[in-house]
């Protein structure tokens, strides 16, 4: 079950990134006019891509570095933590095991990483000159003594915490695949209920004529059936509409769309986690009605459209069957998104053959590009015999978190040709007008992603730049420049900043504190949510600028604070570029004084703004509106601050708020 969970997590993933990409192709196929069929195919690829784990091997494939490839990593390092680090049963006894010929002396390192630390056992043992000999039984575990017992004790423990690790994954899989087989369970016994549940309201239905039939517990005309569908018209139908209607359930027939839908509903029940999904199941809806009413528009005849518009308005509202239309429900007349289908109709015109043949190539190439990944090589690394007869492996082929750590305190970097490792993302880059090859790669350590970033001078092949990013609090750090090494990686790796690590705050039913980022604010924050104002089109204003308010930090320079008696004066407070505002005072009665401000933010630039205006979008809010409390301490270089929405919070309300904030930071 922990397998198959996994699977399905990789694939809902990786649907999740093909569903982002076809919704960006679906808004330049509406730009361009394009027929509604086309945009159909569309559809296909990520509902292919959630019931098919299987892609083609290509040696430039999509899926080289795709994050359902970063979780399969994680989980398979969670599970071989303790082999990896400490060599048990690996060929990695061979490099931890060194020889200094001739010297009588037999030098052993053991590592093993289990939990949080790392402990190095140093075996020395002088015999004149049988070092060789002792090298041998120590690998071999026959040797005698106390150094050997160590060896087996530290690969009984690498063993054990390994086991555990094993038994906690599976466990976790298992738990994740009952409530998911549950969920799905629950799902399809009420779509099933639902569906039967319509079959009896129709069995009392009165045939017309061949394939039609008249219904009383029905109030829209729908098509149901699997095998052999029929179309079901609610009694009372006026004349003048059912041959639009009919017209249009017989085009839904040809078209196999109820087959369609059950498929496409049946995908989404199995990815029912992925909310993603289920707005990819509503937007495929929509687009197979707009593709039906343009079939039947050109079947009826272009000029018998606004009569066929008017149909659909008119039946529009009274469709009893809304209320499980994202289950099991038969395709209706009325599908919902009048508005959006009328718009549809009387734009619509026969797509162009250039347009019709550029949109089948676009999903021809997209369809090439998410079925493929890059094959896999089986690359056995390079071995070499010492002096002594041992076997080593001369050269990593992949690059792991630990090797680039060892590299860093061993100052190595220079010696590393990062270029040469196989888990390698090249990308060239222009940097303040020097071109460089820079390079990616997707590490895992202690249960966390990290990124590297690695720049060469493209001119002169030198290592300039290197720097470690940690995408869940997006925390970045240069570790190296041509300088030599900069900051310690483990200040990053043993440290993850949280919002109580500086602060605590009660706030109001509603609203939650969010996790702390290093990209928000002036020096990283939480954002307190919900999200407030709307931005549209492009979106460029920051996310603080738009929730419900913030908790931020800065230092003394970005505040230039003036102090009397260690109080703020008051006379000046940080603000942001398209800001303005005013400084209402300074509060003295909270847990530190604070500089009371009223701020107001653009959320557009003039060009951005124009540019909307342009494409008719109307823009409600052109910016937000926050009261400010900005805590500062003479004697404290940092200064903390919370915004809270106006919107949200009166003056007194948020005054209260400011009042619960107590600092646990000096």
């Amino acid at each position: 079950m922990a397998e198959f969970m996994m699977m399905l997590i990789q694939m809902s993933i990786q649907a999740t990134f093909i569903v982002l990409v076809v919704l960006v192709i679906r808004k330049l196929f509406e730009w361009l006019r394009i027929s509604k069929k086309y945009t159909m195919l569309l559809w296909i690829i990520p509902f292919f891509c959630l019931v098919c784990p299987w892609k083609i091997s290509v040696p430039v494939g999509f899926w080289n570095f795709a994050p359902a490839d970063v979780v399969t990593q994680a989980n398979e390092k969670a599970a071989e933590t303790g082999n990896e680090q400490s060599g048990a049963g690996s060929g990695q006894d061979n490099e931890n095991l060194q020889n200094v010929a001739g010297s009588g002396q037999s030098n052993v390192d053991l590592q093993n990483s289990a939990g949080n630390g790392q402990n190095n056992v140093n075996l020395q043992n002088s015999a004149g000159n049988d070092g060789v000999q002792n090298n041998e039984n120590l690998q071999n575990g026959t040797g005698s003594g106390k150094g050997n017992g160590t060896i087996q004790d530290e690969q009984n423990i690498s063993e054990s915490v390994n086991g555990i690790i094993q038994i906690i994954t599976k466990r976790m899989g298992m738990i994740a695949g009952i409530v998911w087989l549950v969920g799905f369970l629950l799902l399809m016994i009420y779509s099933v209920i639902s569906y039967v549940g319509l079959k009896k309201k129709l069995l009392c239905s009165v045939k017309v004529e061949n394939g039609i039939f008249l219904a009383d517990g029905i109030t829209t005309p729908i098509v149901f059936g699997i095998i052999k569908p029929y179309i079901y018209l609610p009694t009372g139908l006026p004349a003048e509409y059912e041959k639009y209607v009919v017209a249009h359930e017989r085009t839904h027939i040809k078209r196999g769309d109820y087959l369609w839908k059950m498929m496409l509903f049946l995908i989404t029940g199995v990815h029912w986690f992925n909310p993603l999904v289920w707005y990819a199941f509503y937007l495929a809806g929509k687009d197979m009605e707009m593709a039906c009413d343009e079939e039947t528009v050109q079947t009826i005849g272009l000029e018998e459209r606004k009569s066929y518009a008017n149909t659909l308005l008119t039946m529009s509202g009274k469709d009893a069957l809304k209320k499980r239309r994202i289950f099991m429900a038969p395709l209706s007349f009325d599908e919902g998104n009048t508005k959006g289908r009328i718009k549809n109709i009387m734009k619509y015109k026969k797509t162009m053959t250039f347009f019709a043949m550029v949109a089948i190539l676009v999903v021809a190439l997209l369809t090439m590009v998410f079925l493929s990944k890059k094959e896999e090589k089986n690359v056995s690394p390079e071995i070499e015999e010492t002096e002594s007869g041992e076997q080593q492996i001369k050269e990593e082929t992949v690059l792991t978190f630990e090797m680039f750590r060892a590299a860093f305190y061993d100052q190595k970097f220079r010696e590393m040709d990062f270029k040469s490792y196989e888990n390698i993302e090249p990308e060239e880059e222009e940097y303040e007008g020097r071109l460089t090859d820079t390079y990616w790669f997707y590490l895992t350590y202690q249960d966390e992603v990290y990124r590297l970033q690695v720049d060469y001078e493209k001119d002169t092949d030198r290592l300039s730049y290197i720097y470690v990013y940690r995408p869940s609090d997006a925390e970045l750090l240069l570790v190296y420049n041509e300088g030599g090494y900069v900051n310690d990686i483990d200040t990053m790796v043993n440290t993850k900043t949280t919002i109580d690590q500086w602060l605590t705050l009660e706030l109001p039913e509603g609203y939650s504190l969010g996790e702390y980022n290093a990209s928000l604010g002036w020096d990283g924050g939480a954002l307190i949510l919900p999200e407030v104002y709307e931005v549209k089109g492009e979106d460029l204003a920051p996310d603080e600028w738009k929730s419900a308010g913030f908790v931020g930090r800065t230092d003394q320079e970005t505040a230039n604070f003036h102090y009397v008696n260690g109080i703020p004066d008051g006379e000046n407070c940080p603000a942001n570029n398209h800001t303005s505002g005013e400084i209402l005072g300074v509060l003295t009665d909270l847990d530190r004084p604070a500089v009371f401000a009223h701020q107001n933010h653009d959320l557009y630039s003039a060009s951005q703004m124009g540019e909307l205006w342009a494409q008719g979008i109307t823009i409600e809010d052109e910016t937000s509106d926050y009261w400010y409390f900005f805590f500062a301490k003479e004697d404290v270089e940092e200064i903390y601050y919370l915004s809270l929405s106006t919107r949200c919070f009166s003056k007194e309300e948020a005054i209260e708020i400011a009042r619960t904030v107590k600092f646990t930071e000096e």
